[in-house]
């Protein structure tokens, strides 16, 4: 195996993504993410590449992962009256 084969491959466990996908508009933007995503990482993703893209006064669906905090999402999209919806996957 060659080196830049050894250097793309990696561990499932090695990356994690967040994605976003809209209704009519497919995916709108998927961020790859080293490790595992935390409360921390999912709300400043959200925060800063996530709600410049959405709309005022539509819904988020997130899944029920339990490293979210739903309250600080909450609160970050309260800026553009934004409702989160939370599913169980």
């Amino acid at each position: 195996m060659d080196v830049l084969t050894q250097d793309l491959q990696a561990q499932p466990s090695d990356y994690s993504a967040l994605s976003v996908c809209g209704f009519e508009e497919g995916v709108v933007q998927a961020i790859p993410v080293e490790g595992n995503l935390t409360a921390p990482i999912i709300t400043n993703i959200i925060e800063n590449h996530i709600l410049p893209l959405l709309l005022h006064n539509v819904f988020l669906v997130v899944d029920n992962a339990s490293v979210q905090d739903e309250v600080a999402i909450c609160r970050i999209l309260s800026r553009k009256n934004i409702t989160l919806l939370t599913v169980t996957i």
